[in-house]
């Protein structure tokens, strides 16, 4: 019976140190994490355009837009936030101006994107 007792705690030693060792390594991934699903941020967009050229013609009336290049369309966006609050705040800001504006969500993993909508 004691020969066994010893087998198995040497194995249970073993296991956690391997289990710490593994688990460890994780922590310092670089690489892409599927898993995580990122931060929900709202985006105000203008439109969706088929071509650069009618992008801009259409966005003549903006002072500031982002726009992405998303299966040969163009979308524009005037504006981002992660804010609930500040989300209908923006909706309601360009709806009194005339501009017809679609909310869309996104979750957002880039994390100096993320920092840089925090300072503003």
């Amino acid at each position: 019976m004691k020969k066994y007792l010893f087998s198995v705690f040497i194995a249970l030693i073993i296991g956690f140190f391997l289990s710490y060792v593994f688990i460890n390594q994780y922590n310092d991934y670089k690489g892409i994490r599927v898993s995580n699903k990122g931060e929900e941020i709202y985006f105000i967009q203008y439109g969706v355009y088929s071509s650069l050229d009618s992008m801009e013609e259409n966005t003549i009336s903006l002072e500031n837009y982002v726009y992405n290049v998303d299966d040969s369309k163009y979308f524009v966006y005037i504006g981002i936030t992660k804010d609930e609050e500040n989300k209908n705040k923006i909706l309601d800001y360009f709806k009194s101006l005339g501009y017809e504006v679609v909310l869309k969500k996104y979750a957002i993993t880039n994390k100096k994107f993320l920092e840089l909508l925090d300072n503003y």
